[in-house]
């Protein structure tokens, strides 16, 4: 675990950190996530943009949102990514990762993720995954589904069965520029009528 401390910002200010990782942290070559903790005041709005550094100028990069309490996964409860794609050839279309982030600091979580087709059919068996307290698990969905030989629309349930909350997300990679977008799960919502 690696920190520093933020400023106090006044209320309607800004404070921009160019390469957090690096010039903040003090880390290269890493992947992770970034907790922020606050002493009191109100919550500020943050924003996040991660790309890849390139001698032709990079790439255009990816938005990520931050997760609130509201945004998690409790266990219990189901979520939805809706709209992901796989192409089997590599060098177009796109292909898919799935993030998991297990925010508890003190016990493992089970999260079991079910594809459905454009139909609305079961695409292949659950996939089941333990992830440690604090860790985030990224990978090729349609990989581990044993799908990737496949040319195909989809979309995602993710099942949070047991121990703390997750936050999920897919991202969507365009095969041809390394580009890709970013889906946060939507948790299920009840009680709503039709």
């Amino acid at each position: 675990v690696y920190g520093f401390e933020w400023p106090d910002l006044k209320a309607q200010r800004t404070k921009q950190y160019l390469d957090i990782v690096s010039n903040e942290l003090g880390l290269e070559e890493t992947r992770g996530y970034i907790v922020l903790t606050g002493d009191g005041g109100p919550a500020p709005q943050v924003a996040a943009r991660t790309y890849n550094l390139d001698e032709s100028g990079g790439t255009f990069g990816l938005n990520l949102r931050a997760f609130g309490s509201e945004d998690l996964l409790q266990p219990g409860e189901t979520g939805f990514i809706a709209g992901i794609s796989n192409s089997s050839d590599l060098s177009v279309g796109y292909r898919t990762n799935v993030g998991v982030l297990n925010t508890a600091r003190d016990k493992w979580t089970t999260v079991r993720i079910t594809m459905y087709d454009v139909d609305g059919a079961q695409a292949a068996e659950p996939y089941e995954i333990d992830i440690a307290p604090g860790k985030l698990r990224q990978f090729d969905i349609f990989k581990k589904l044993d799908l990737n030989q496949y040319d195909m629309t989809g979309s995602l349930k993710i099942e949070a069965v047991s121990g703390g909350a997750v936050a999920v997300y897919a991202t969507e990679i365009d095969n041809r520029t390394q580009d890709s977008i970013f889906i946060p799960a939507q948790p299920k919502v009840v009680g709503l009528a039709r």
